[in-house]
């Protein structure tokens, strides 16, 4: 029942957090794959600066890839950023945060695929 209730904010909610992962040790972008001379730099390091949310940032090889394609993960925490959510003021109750955890246990393998 919570779950229904709730669906769209958990969907995005997991989303974004697993997505946030590696936002959280991002600095000032600085790819090897996206020179200053770039016409996209400025907004590259815009949206990966934590500052502005680091809404999407590079790879661990310090890669951004702006030609690779856009998964549906990364696509919900782009729109739930844009529309206003605020992943830090989430607040779940304890049958919700189970229901997360048992969802990222889940889904480890793949998303432990996206960063290999």
């Amino acid at each position: 029942m919570i779950f229904k209730k709730h669906q769209k904010m958990i969907g995005a909610f997991i989303c974004a957090a697993v997505l946030s992962l590696s936002a959280l040790t991002a600095t000032a972008a600085t790819y090897k794959d996206v020179p200053q001379s770039h016409a996209a730099y400025a907004a590259i390091d815009w949206i990966s600066t934590p500052a502005n949310g680091a809404v999407m940032v590079g790879d661990a090889a310090n890669n951004f890839n702006p030609g690779r394609t856009l998964d549906k993960f990364e696509a919900v925490k782009i729109f739930a950023s844009a529309a206003g959510f605020k992943y830090t003021s989430f607040s779940a109750t304890p049958e919700e945060l189970a229901y997360f955890e048992r969802s990222y246990e889940l889904y480890k393998p793949l998303l432990d695929s996206y960063s290999a």
